[in-house]
């Protein structure tokens, strides 16, 4: 007796290996997007504050970046002392950030950004914590530079654990 074609068991058997791969599959596909959008977010809050700067250069103008909740990303310009500021722009961020330290980042009209009370350089790291492991996940703000960086030990996920010695600059 010959066979022509597969039992019911079989096709059942095919059937239930391709719904565990698409499974897997999704569950790679989903954290994959997670590390993009990640990545997306810290490439464009690199290139919000290094526009930022550079406008404070070309204008003569004080400005600054401001971050008044975890999940908002404000920018400023000043035009004397006095000025309250003006809100350029406000960004909602997808992924709430953390920053090393408190206050704001703010650029001077040579696009130097320097502790407001002292006039010293400073350095400020914004880091952007989760599980998903992206590529780069935080941002170190120097007087003069903005680089991108991963963060090494995730630890406590706090203003703690955002500092540059724990971040691997790209």
């Amino acid at each position: 007796m010959t066979r022509n074609g597969f039992s019911l068991i079989e096709l059942m058997v095919v059937i239930a290996i391709i719904g565990i791969l698409l499974a897997i599959a999704t569950l790679n596909f989903n954290s994959w997007v997670t590390r993009q959008n990640i990545d997306r977010e810290v490439k464009e809050m690199s290139a919000d504050i290094m526009a930022i700067r550079q406008r404070a250069i070309v204008t003569g103008q004080t400005f600054d970046v401001q971050f008044p909740d975890a999940a908002t990303l404000v920018f400023r310009r000043y035009s004397s002392e006095a000025d309250a500021g003006t809100v350029v722009q406000s960004k909602n961020l997808r992924f709430p950030v953390t920053l090393s330290s408190s206050g704001t980042i703010e650029f001077n009209d040579r696009g130097m950004m320097l502790d407001a009370a002292t006039l010293s350089p400073v350095e400020k790291v914004v880091c952007v914590f989760t599980d998903a492991s992206p590529a780069m996940d935080a941002l170190v703000i120097t007087p003069s530079r903005v680089s991108t960086g991963r963060i090494i030990n995730q630890g406590s996920k706090n203003a703690a654990a955002c500092t540059k010695a724990n971040i691997e600059i790209k």
